[in-house]
């Protein structure tokens, strides 16, 4: 870090040339993100991990000093990826930060759900011990979601008071209409009143109910929303709040773009974010990049695309003082971009340190070791057999089922109404229709959950994971219930990740043996073992290039419409649960 100044004097001499930078970027096309300027031929005095100056530098040049020439290329200020589910990209943290550098990411706020579930604060520590061995910048969300029935994260008050006091933490995210059906003033008051205190931002997840962004505004609360209508988001940015959007929404964001441009709706409200992460696109490094082509060829102005991963979320979390921009007094977080179409990066500077350059990084990655309560989360459930992966039910030969239907463009669900025959007691999925069996199974093995789901597209055999991103707990899908319990019995033995059967046996597994979310391979190992994966599930039916997404997020009762969790299936938008049999 910076040391402090004895005196103004030396702060003169500094600036004035007397002492020299430790590294200065020469003659680059500097991006000013408050004047919305690109500064032709400008040089980047930094001092420790501190810019001092900007413009002519050549004062500031003496013999120790590093130069790094970007002549004829734009240089930025560093990326912050303002919403990450770290668990998605299925790496390790450290793994993680180095392939983000490379796309020009320099600082993360995650919103560490998954492992928090699992581990509660233990989960929190494990990131910021891995993250704080990396050069990327990190901070954290507290989770706050849903109520008993939907597999509650919701802190005690003692634990939300300490996360409020953690300089690491930025906000709090969860607000939505499920947890806005919670006692307001026995529950959720106090959280509220905590989160006012602290002066951090508060964060809500669809469907949001229009008055509680009214509630939020009024109270004075700097407010955020993720995921999303066209008109929550006019709704957000007129009331002064932030709308993120993220990967996770690429299938929404043309609309919402082509309405703030038709609208002329100024922008300095709008953040980009990674959202979920899939491994195809981080392992390229340029996930972020190509969401900022994406909106610039929507008609996004280049300089303001920057701006939603810049100052926009730098002032969202209330860090606008030391990251965001390029300016004297500002910590030296810098990319260097090829261009500003396909957003290509050259070099990533952290702290005033080039962390990557020209293709190679600069820094080395350090592995860790995992306690074994990050490694041994899946416990083999002896009394799970085939008869308790089926829907009962006493209605004669048909009825009538409530199934999650899913699409290849997004991860909303909608209900679709289906009529199923009964064998046994035991309700049939029906392959033709691709109406298969979807079970929700404990970790532990202490309960079972049964339903049905349409859209997945499996013609034969069956899969399970434990990379569910909306609670803890195993999602099988299949065509019959004995593939889905081998599906899981292989989980079990590779503690945790992704296996698909045929016929009773192993068609391919992919082992996240890190709390049942994370691999030990590296990215571009991990590239290969999941485009095998898609391979495979491509052979039994499954041709969705989107599939582990929509998957993991079955039971995330934050995301429209119909969502499956332990009580059974949940109506997200009436906040309710709903029956899996009607008749």
């Amino acid at each position: 870090m910076l040391r402090d100044y004895k005196g103004l004097n030396e702060l003169y001499d500094l600036v004035e040339g007397k002492s020299k930078a430790t590294l200065i970027i020469k003659g680059g096309k500097v991006l000013n993100v408050y004047t919305e300027e690109v500064i032709e031929n400008a040089d980047i005095a930094i001092y420790d991990d501190k810019i001092v100056k900007v413009g002519d530098c050549s004062s500031l040049l003496g013999k120790e000093t590093k130069v790094l020439d970007v002549k004829e290329k734009f240089v930025v200020p560093g990326f912050i990826d303002s919403f990450l589910i770290l668990e998605s990209s299925m790496q390790t943290p450290a793994t993680y930060a180095r392939y983000a550098l490379s796309g020009g990411v320099t600082t993360i706020i995650l919103f560490p759900a998954p492992l928090y579930r699992l581990f509660k604060k233990e989960g929190i520590k494990f990131f910021e011990e891995e993250l704080s061995n990396t050069p990327v910048r990190f901070y954290y969300m507290v989770p706050l979601i849903a109520d008993e029935k939907l597999s509650a994260i919701l802190p005690d008050h003692e634990t939300f008071v300490e996360f409020l006091l953690n300089k690491k933490v930025l906000g709090v995210l969860g607000f939505s209409k499920s947890l806005g059906e919670l006692d307001f003033k026995n529950v959720i008051n106090q959280y509220i009143s905590d989160s006012i205190l602290s002066g951090k931002p508060v964060g809500g997840i669809a469907p949001l109910d229009e008055k509680l962004i009214d509630v939020f505004s009024n109270l004075g609360l700097r407010f955020f929303t993720y995921i999303r209508s066209e008109k929550s988001a006019m709704k957000v940015l007129r009331n002064g709040g932030y709308l993120v959007l993220s990967l996770l929404d690429r299938w929404k964001l043309k609309e919402i773009i082509e309405m703030v441009i038709k609208n002329k709706v100024p922008t300095d409200g709008i953040v980009l974010s990674t959202g979920l992460l899939d491994i195809r696109e981080l392992s390229k490094g340029k996930h972020l990049s190509n969401l900022l082509s994406y909106i610039v060829n929507l008609g996004i102005d280049p300089i303001k695309a920057i701006k939603f991963l810049t100052v926009n979320p730098a002032g969202l979390f209330g860090i606008e003082n030391k990251i965001g921009s390029i300016a004297p007094g500002k910590l030296a977080d810098i990319v260097v971009l090829k261009d500003l179409t396909k957003f290509e990066v050259y070099a990533t500077i952290v702290d005033g340190n080039i962390v990557f350059s020209d293709n190679e990084f600069r820094v080395s990655s350090k592995i860790s070791s995992y306690p074994k309560y990050l490694t041994e989360t899946i416990i083999y459930p002896k009394s799970l057999n085939s008869e308790l992966l089926q829907v009962n039910t006493t209605s004669g030969n048909n009825v009538k089922v409530r199934a999650i239907k899913v699409n290849n463009k997004n991860i909303y669900t909608e209900e679709e109404m289906v009529a199923l025959s009964v064998v046994k007691g035991k309700v049939m999925c029906d392959i033709t229709n691709d109406i298969l069996h979807l079970s929700l199974v404990d970790r532990k093995g202490e309960y079972v959950q049964n339903a049905f789901v349409k859209g997945i597209g499996l013609k034969k055999g069956a899969m399970a994971l434990t990379l569910n991103l909306g609670s803890n707990e195993i999602i099988a899908i299949g065509t019959n219930a004995k593939d889905m319990l081998e599906a899981i019995n292989i989980l079990t033995k590779i503690n945790g990740g992704i296996s698909i059967v045929e016929d009773g046996r192993k068609v391919y597994s992919l082992p996240l043996p890190l709390a049942g979310f994370m691999s030990f391979e590296v990215t571009k190992q991990l590239f290969f073992e999941t485009e095998a994966l898609y391979k495979n599930l491509s052979k039994i039916g499954c041709k969705n290039e989107k599939s582990l997404l929509v998957i993991s997020t079955l039971s995330d009762v934050n995301i429209p419409k119909i969502r499956i969790t332990r009580n059974g299936l949940f109506d997200v938008e009436n906040g309710k649960f709903v029956e899996t049999v009607i008749i």
